[in-house]
């Protein structure tokens, strides 16, 4: 199971995802997860919480990437840790998505559009 909590921090928008990004964990946070980057433009996405990351997780992540991008938004994550820091380094995702070693900093680095 996947969850998803949604919070303000210094006016960027934080999203602190939690448990498995499979496919399953996906199919539930997807359609919130969505509508809040849509309300953008500044999004920190905290993957602290997130045991696992595989595909369907790195597809959402990009996807909102794109979305804030084509925007002139931004964002950024933070609480990279464990298997899911493995496999963004090992998918050289950090080149396309922001790392920020915590979450204060994320938010600061989500502040400059």
């Amino acid at each position: 199971m996947a969850t998803l909590d949604e919070s303000q921090m210094n006016g960027v928008k934080v999203l602190r995802l939690a448990g498995n990004l499979t496919r399953e964990g996906v199919e539930q946070v997807e359609p919130a997860f969505a509508a809040a980057v849509r309300g953008g433009p500044r999004v920190v996405v905290d993957l602290d919480g997130v045991d696992l990351l595989t595909t369907p997780g790195i597809t959402m992540l990009l996807a909102a990437q794109r979305e804030l991008k084509q925007a002139r938004g931004r964002l950024v994550l933070s609480g990279v840790r464990g298997m899911t820091d493995d496999v963004l380094r090992r998918c050289r995702l950090q080149t396309i998505l922001p790392v920020a070693p915590s979450l204060n900093e994320a938010v600061e680095q989500a502040s400059i559009v």
